[in-house]
This record gives structure tokens, sequence and C-alpha cells, in this order.
């Protein structure tokens, strides 16, 4: 067994519960925006960024709600900056499978992608954590900024 699985194993009640803790968060009853979200999960993530939220919350004392909602926020930041990067990018695949803006335009993957930023901030609040709050807020800024740096570099 690699390290991977063997620390997704030690995790496997946290990432259970995580998984359904995300799927409430993005839960939508609009067909135009559920059948976005259903495409993008249909590839699993590595769940990096939960994975080191939970394993920080244990080394720190233990796993409460909040640290569920933290895990939910950083892993929506990450997607939305996948889909948002794949526009920018003129990506067309993702995780070996057609990205979001390839199956349904870059309007509506923008647009989804905005979902998930929207989400996130409000899983943030859900915290009651308002340093958390801030370093979210800070990471997506600092988010852009490289975005747009990394696109004026490749276009000088």
């Amino acid at each position: 067994m690699d390290q991977n699985q063997a620390i997704k194993d030690f995790l496997r009640d946290e990432l259970d519960q995580f998984d359904w803790y995300l799927k409430c968060s993005i839960r939508n009853d609009n067909p135009r925006i559920a059948n976005i979200i259903d495409y993008t999960f249909q590839t699993e993530g590595k769940h990096i960024r939960p994975i080191l939220v939970f394993l920080a919350a244990k080394a720190c004392g233990k796993i409460t709600p909040a640290t569920f909602h933290g895990a939910v926020t950083v892993e929506l930041l990450h997607m939305a900056t996948l889909i948002h990067d794949d526009v920018v990018d003129e990506s067309t695949m993702r995780r070996s499978q057609p990205s979001v803006n390839a199956v349904f335009d870059n309007r509506r993957a923008v647009l989804v992608g905005d979902y998930f930023l929207s989400s996130a901030l409000r899983e943030s609040i859900k915290t009651r954590d308002f340093e958390i709050i801030e370093i979210i807020a800070e990471l997506g800024l600092q988010l852009t900024e490289g975005e747009l740096n990394q696109y004026a570099i490749a276009n000088e």
C-alpha cells in the first residue's frame, strides 16, 4: 500500500463525511447548474487539500464541524480556480477528461466556477472564524493575481 492510500485509509471516516458536506454545499435543483456540477464530480479528485486540513486538525486537537466547512471551502476554491484556469488557458482536458468549458462552453464554465467560488465563501462563513474567512479571501486574491501575472508573461 502506498503512503497516499494509507493516509486516505487513516482518514476514511472523515473523507466520507467530507464528501457529504461537499455535495450538500453545492447541491442545486436547477438542472442548468446541476448537470454541470454532476459532470465535475464524474472524476474523483485526490482530496489533497481536505486531507491536509484533517491532518492539521487532528494534530492540533480534534476535527469539528467547522473543520469540515473549512475543508469544503478550500476544495471548492480549488475547484473554482481549476475551472476558471481551463477557460483562461483554453484547456480542453482535465484529469484525462474533457474540461468543463470543452463540454459546456466558456460562459457556463465561468459561471459554474463562480458558483463554486460563492459556495466556498458561504462555507467559510459556516466556520464562524473570521481568521479563516480572511485567509480564504486573501488566497483568492493571490490566486487571481498569479493567474493575471501568468497570462501577462505568456503573452509578452
